[in-house]
């Protein structure tokens, strides 16, 4: 495997001794946050090591950033924990909810410098929104997945409009 798409052009095949393994050309994901970034900006994204999970206890109505990729809103919930499992190479930014869109409109690009190539801010992104209750995962294609507990929130994620998110069963 390689960090990089379009590495492997060819099927090459490798004998063990109790089976054949192929591998094969990658599948192209046009909805994955991978397809949108230039190869600097994938060596941050892609992990090249073991992910640090990072936890933040956030009180009502706070936002995280992943970088300038992705805007997650926790509303309407009493506490929650949130869990990320993501590249340790991409920065996180916690505010509260109110000053998220004008940290979003000053620093774009800036403090919030990973950025999606065809992407020029917040009005270009598509915001996912979901009622959540209990321990749920969010997975955010090709970027990683955090996990919120809470009793009762409004999750909203906000990202590129091409890429794919999606609401699923805790797995840890």
């Amino acid at each position: 495997t390689n960090r990089y798409p379009g590495t492997t052009i060819e099927i090459n095949q490798i004998n063990t001794d109790f089976s054949i393994v192929n591998d094969t050309v990658g599948l192209v994901c046009p909805y994955s946050i991978q397809q949108y970034l230039t190869p600097k900006q994938l060596k941050a994204v892609l992990p090249s090591n073991k992910v640090r999970v990072t936890v933040f206890q956030l009180k009502q109505n706070q936002t995280i950033s992943i970088s300038g990729l992705c805007k997650i809103d926790i509303k309407n919930n009493q506490d929650a924990t949130v869990i990320l499992y993501l590249s340790n190479q991409i920065k996180l930014h916690r505010c509260k909810y109110e000053n998220s869109e004008k940290l979003w409109q000053n620093n774009y690009g800036k403090l919030l410098s990973l950025t999606v190539n065809k992407c020029s801010g917040l009005k270009q992104m598509k915001t996912y929104k979901f009622s959540h209750n209990g321990k749920k995962d969010y997975f955010i294609s090709g970027l990683g997945f955090f996990t919120v507990i809470s009793k009762k929130a409004d999750v909203e994620i906000s990202i590129y409009d091409k890429i794919m998110v999606k609401q699923r069963e805790a797995m840890i």
